[in-house]
C-alpha cells in the first residue's frame, strides 16, 4: 500500500517510568494514533510504522528505535514499543519520532510524557511505609 502523504495523531496512553522498588514494571508502552491517506480518508489495513525515540526534539541521541506493523482499523491502530526503561531514568525529556511506511521521519517529534499516578510514583520514597 503506498502512501504518499498521511496524517497521523500519536497520543502516548501510558508511560511508567521504572521505580527504584522491586516491582515489576510492564515492558510494552502501548502508543495509539489514526492514519488516512492524502485525500483524509481513515486508511484499514497493515501498515508499517517506525518508532523511534530521542532525547532531543530536534537532532539529539537516538535512543530506541522499533518497526512495527500495525492493523489500521477506520484509521485508528495501537502499537506496543519495548524501549529499555532506563532511557526514562536517565533522561527527563524524550521525544517520539514517527515515520510511516519507509518515509520520511514526520516533523515534529512528539514530546513523551507521563501520566499522573507514574509522575507520583517517581518522587515515593517509600512502598507501604517501607523503604523502597
Amino acid at each position: 500500500m503506498k502512501l504518499n502523504r498521511i496524517a497521523m495523531t500519536v497520543l502516548v496512553l501510558l508511560m511508567t517510568v521504572p521505580a527504584i522498588a522491586s516491582a515489576q514494571v510492564p515492558g510494552e508502552i502501548p502508543i495509539q494514533g489514526f492514519l488516512t491517506d492524502e485525500a483524509g480518508v481513515p486508511i484499514d489495513g497493515e501498515t508499517s510504522i517506525a518508532f523511534t525515540i530521542y532525547d532531543g526534539q530536534d537532532g539529539g541521541e537516538l535512543l530506541h528505535e522499533e518497526q512495527a506493523s500495525v492493523e489500521a482499523d477506520a484509521g485508528a491502530f495501537t502499537a506496543y514499543l519495548t524501549p529499555d526503561h532506563e532511557i526514562f531514568r536517565a533522561s527527563t525529556e524524550l521525544y517520539l519520532g514517527v515515520a510511516i511506511e519507509g518515509g520520511e521521519e514526520m516533523a515534529p517529534r512528539l514530546k513523551i510524557a507521563t501520566v499522573p499516578y507514574a509522575a507520583v510514583a517517581g518522587n515515593a520514597s517509600t512502598l507501604q511505609g517501607k523503604t523502597a
